[in-house]
């Protein structure tokens, strides 16, 4: 019975090993990991629903939410 639990621990932690070390080599090419944003410029996440939207976008692609342009110099808090 130890053999058997032992057993099953053991390929438990080969799978999440060999499932790291997939997420370190990059092995999703095309697409990032977790947490990990796609290389390029002027890109920032939607606050509505997380999507990555480039800085020229009116309004998210995913969710449709638009966006408002803050005035140069004016903390976003000072919005009244």
């Amino acid at each position: 019975m130890v053999f058997l639990v032992f057993g099953f621990f053991l390929i438990l932690l080969i799978y999440w090993w060999t499932r790291k070390a997939r997420e370190i080599r990059g092995a999703g090419a095309g697409k990032p990991g977790p947490g990990k944003k796609p290389e390029g410029g002027g890109e920032f996440t939607c606050t509505n629903c997380g999507a990555d939207v480039s800085e020229g976008d009116a309004k998210c692609p995913s969710c449709g939410a638009v966006f408002e342009a803050e005035a140069a110099g004016e903390p976003a808090d000072a919005k009244a």
